[in-house]
């Protein structure tokens, strides 16, 4: 989707993201997740922006718990 009209941007902590090797999984991960328009990802946060109308906040925390990763929205 290129149409970021209604895109949504989430900001997550991530536990169990410690190295770079873990940024590229959560990459990977994040790349098959239809809805996903981008991520910034770090050690430790990911910043997401989604399509809502897609895909939701739990939709990536789940994608994210089957890597064995555990995000948190940041409010």
């Amino acid at each position: 989707m290129k149409d970021t009209q209604a895109a949504e941007t989430i900001h997550f902590t991530v536990k169990g993201m410690t190295c770079g090797g873990c940024v590229n999984s959560v990459r990977r991960i994040l790349d098959t997740v239809n809805g996903v328009i981008d991520a910034d990802v770090h050690v430790g946060h990911l910043t997401v922006t989604i399509d809502p109308s897609r895909i939701d906040s739990l939709a990536i925390q789940r994608a994210l718990k089957a890597g064995q990763f555990i995000a948190d929205v940041q409010m």
